[in-house]
């Protein structure tokens, strides 16, 4: 087995799941915008047509006296039933409007 083999079987299975049946072979990370304030933001990654999201988060940094509160990292759409397309990111600077925090969403896809 190679290192980083089990999280893409976790991925796979996960993705199995989502679609009802076998068939998701191939994953992609996706990044959405990467966005610079003092305040909070809400920034979202997309997958492509076609592509099943697996999971997500966001990669972050702080600035001049920024702090960083993730306050929802979820799948979208939210709705019961609905296959989740992109992964949304909601955060918020703690010290506003002192220093900045930057935020860059990211999902996993997959697809057959």
């Amino acid at each position: 087995m190679q290192l980083g083999a089990t999280p893409y079987a976790f991925h796979a299975l996960l993705a199995d799941s989502l679609v009802g049946g076998p068939g998701m072979r191939h994953f992609i990370t996706r990044l959405g915008s990467q966005i610079t304030t003092n305040g909070g933001l809400q920034t979202s990654a997309v997958c492509l047509a076609g592509e099943v999201a697996t999971g997500g988060g966001a990669v972050t940094s702080a600035a001049s006296g920024g702090q960083i509160n993730i306050t929802a990292s979820r799948p979208e759409p939210e709705t019961a039933g609905s296959t989740p397309t992109s992964w949304r990111i909601s955060a918020t600077n703690v010290n506003g409007p002192t220093g900045t925090i930057t935020v860059q969403a990211f999902v996993v896809c997959a697809s057959p």
